[in-house]
């Protein structure tokens, strides 16, 4: 028997293992979903690329091109990336940002030196170049001038304010050369000098070789010579004269780079406003030279040479592109991330995600993306240059829930279908979808299916704004309505249809149909600050929570109406909840402009702000926790929208510098509990401090955990569907090795008696 019994529970946990590998986020765990494919900055260790992304950091295995990626997740101080530089003699990469922050990556963490970032230097304090000088100090060219950093002892030196910015810096026989807009300034590195002193560094002019009125972009020391940048010439610079090396007609020189047996030159085109693609060439040391790669160059940022001679691009086009032996062909790195930063909304439908991109008059061109299976699909006019060449400003996207058809909403050229690889474009050509406010343009401004699978469609600024996509294929807009701005579309459990309307004095508009074929039985209400609780009428948000409450985000908090059916009684007016804010009682978020709202499986309400992320109670009256880009990796406090995963407890959340996810505590639970319910991890081992999740309840069961003998050791309520054990018993101790068993009641079916759920194996 006791063979049997330990056989039947390895099973067990074999079992709830594998549930378990489905989501690859633990509990409480940070993901992030970053756009990859154009590279800004590049260095190199003697096994690894590192790529500058937009607003994070990744890495490329010289060998067999793996990928690892370095976010705020991963410890981070800041998001935008500026200029990296690795410093071999000790593993360390220095990272700079925008706002002039920096990091350094050491083998036993993160160091932030945010000196520069928080100075009270006025002007430009970006940082444009890292220059390595010895193998602790390092030089970085700066909007205002050039700052010495010893990494050994994660200080700064001596800062040299110039008063113009410094492009690019180098170290040539005993002196400090700084290229700049104007001109090329040079310090001796000798003791005697004092490169704090301004006025010590000299311009370099007609005395030495130079021109009387030039700039510089790029300098640096190659094959014992300064190879210099002016006036977008190629030059070297040896005993006080410039030599001719080349110039590149219509081009300007935006890096010069020597770390193995070339000299690359980057040159971006467009000057003299001629349109043509930019190049990088490859020199020798007899200043013989061979463009890269043909195909890897169309707007360069950067390149390096490897040990291998291989040459690693950064550029605007998408995709790492190298060069292998310098010469030959491209070859691509694929990077599995979304095409941009920017999510107006987010759908999760089932184990897939579906995000739009882009806000009206955004004038971009992103499309939309999904995440199926892990992996990113991007849909726009460069991915699918024939079926996708008119689509422009994707701002809404909804999910057949039958069929699985995917609509996207253009705000300029109507609806688009997408069944497989199939796109169908609706506009006023083919349906009844109108122009408005502008003659050129069709614009969808919400989408949303009812309960027998029609699309209802706000159709902004059209005479008649309300548009219904029926199940069947057919069209219908015949209903009335005098307000015509219409965009975000929600429909609620008693199948009205509420919208937010364009305008500082509109409000929120409810509309019901009744017979979709008489259309005289149609129910039409504005709410506004006259008739309401609504604080103001710019109206922002809309969400149903699973009681069928209708939550409205404004720019001054968030109202509730919880009328049911009767929200087209006058007596339905909302109600705004008192909250307590720094021991004072306050409406709810009534200081904060709420963008978005979710509600997860445990009737909790997500608010997105300009401010951060808000989780309330499910009455909204309790804040369960708050989220911003100080206190977790939020890549930004402004929040374009939320979407949660109700399956695994997983929300995801659009910032203005991109999305992010985080799987929380609650998962959507059912009437009962199911017989495959399970927890996870388990087994729970030594090493393991985390959440304890049992998964598979009844909405808000009760839970009890007891050990093998029926001592009961936690009791607690599912969040939904999922009940959090920390692990410890009743006095606040780690629980001991052994079975624990999990007992749950449905409090909407307590005539049940207690059942077993699952067991638990703790290993100490």
């Amino acid at each position: 028997m006791k063979q049997k019994f330990k056989l039947t529970i390895v099973l067990f946990f074999i079992f709830t293992g594998l549930l378990m590998a489905q989501s690859d986020l633990k509990i409480y765990q940070w993901k992030s979903h970053l756009p990859y494919p154009i590279g800004k900055s590049i260095t190199q260790s003697s096994s690894k690329i590192f790529i500058a992304a937009p607003y994070s950091i990744f890495s490329i295995d010289k060998e067999d091109h793996s990928l690892e990626f370095f976010t705020k997740v991963e410890g981070l101080s800041d998001i935008k990336m500026s200029v990296l530089k690795y410093a071999p003699e000790h593993e360390t990469l220095i990272a700079s940002y925008n706002n002039s922050n920096i990091d350094l990556l050491k083998p036993e963490g993160i160091i932030n030196l945010a000196d520069i970032k928080n100075s009270d230097i006025v002007g430009d304090k970006a940082i444009y170049n890292i220059y390595q000088g010895t193998a602790d100090l390092f030089y970085l060219s700066c909007g205002f001038g050039v700052v010495e950093l010893n990494i050994d002892r994660e200080e700064f030196g001596f800062t040299a304010k110039l008063g113009v910015t410094v492009n690019d810096f180098t170290i040539y026989e005993g002196n400090f050369y700084a290229s700049t807009e104007e001109g090329i300034y040079r310090i001796s590195t000798g003791p005697e000098a004092n490169p704090q002193n301004t006025n010590e560094w000299k311009l370099l002019g007609t005395e030495d070789g130079f021109y009387e009125d030039y700039s510089s972009d790029a300098i640096v020391t190659f094959n014992d010579r300064l190879y210099v940048d002016v006036n977008d010439t190629l030059f070297y610079y040896k005993n006080g004269a410039l030599e001719f090396v080349h110039f590149e007609e219509n081009h300007e020189i935006i890096y010069i780079t020597a770390e193995g047996t070339h000299l690359i030159v980057g040159e971006y085109c467009g000057v003299n406003g001629v349109d043509c693609t930019g190049k990088v060439l490859i020199f020798d040391k007899d200043h013989s030279y061979e463009p890269a790669g043909s195909n890897c160059v169309n707007r360069p940022y950067f390149a390096i040479e490897d040990e291998q001679q291989n040459i690693w691009f950064s550029d605007r086009w998408r995709k790492v592109r190298l060069a292998n032996n310098f010469l030959n062909d491209c070859t691509t790195i694929p990077i599995n991330s979304p095409y941009s930063e920017h999510a107006t909304e987010i759908v999760v439908d089932g184990k897939n995600l579906w995000l739009a991109t882009e806000t009206p008059g955004s004038g971009n061109n992103f499309g939309y993306y999904s995440l199926i299976d892990g992996q990113w699909k991007v849909y726009n006019n460069k991915t699918y240059p024939s079926s996708l060449a008119n689509l422009t400003t994707c701002y809404r996207i909804a999910v057949h829930p039958a069929n699985k058809k995917v609509y996207v909403g253009s705000y300029d050229v109507g609806l688009l279908e997408m069944d497989g690889e199939q796109f169908t474009f609706y506009d006023d050509s083919n349906s009844p979808l109108r122009t408005g406010a502008d003659p050129e343009r069709v614009r969808i401004g919400g989408l949303a299916f009812d309960e027998e699978n029609n699309l209802w469609i706000s159709n902004n600024s059209a005479i008649n704004p309300i548009v219904v996509l029926k199940n069947d294929g057919t069209w219908q807009n015949d209903f009335i309505t005098s307000s015509k701005g219409l965009r975000q579309v929600i429909i609620d459990q008693s199948g009205n249809k509420w919208f937010t309307i364009d305008g500082g004095s509109q409000g929120v508009l409810i509309f019901n149909e009744g017979n979709l074929d008489d259309p005289n039985d149609d129910q039409t209400r504005v709410l506004t600050t006259s008739n309401s609780q609504l604080p103001i009428n710019e109206v922002l948000s809309l969400e149903v929570d699973l009681d069928g409450d209708v939550w409205v985000g404004t720019e001054q908090g968030a109202v509730v109406f919880e009328c049911g059916s009767n929200v087209f009684d006058p007596n339905c007016q909302g109600s705004k909840r008192i909250v307590q804010v720094d021991g004072f009682n306050a409406y709810l978020l009534e200081t904060e402009i709420v963008t978005t709202i979710a509600v997860d499986g445990a009737n909790r309400k997500w608010f997105g702000t300009k401010n951060g992320v808000f989780v309330q109670s499910p009455s909204g009256e309790e804040q369960i926790a708050f989220f911003d880009k100080d206190n977790s990796p939020l890549f930004d406090n402004a929040i374009t929208d939320i979407a949660i995963d109700q399956e695994n407890g997983e929300v995801f959340i659009g910032t203005a510098n991109g999305m992010i996810s985080l799987r929380y505590d609650a998962t959507e639970g059912g009437v009962v509990n199911t017989k495959s319910a399970y927890a996870f991890p388990n087994p729970v081992r030594p090493d393991y401090t985390g959440p304890i999740a049992i998964k598979g309840l009844a909405r808000d069961a009760n839970v009890k955990i007891t050990d093998i003998n029926g001592q009961r050791v936690f009791e607690t309520k599912a969040l939904g569907g999922q009940a959090i054990w920390d692990g410890k018993d009743y006095n606040g101790q780690r629980a001991s090795s052994g079975v624990y068993l999990v007992f749950s009641t449905s409090t909407q079916q307590a005539e049940n008696p207690d059942a077993i759920v699952t067991k638990i194996l703790f290993i100490n």
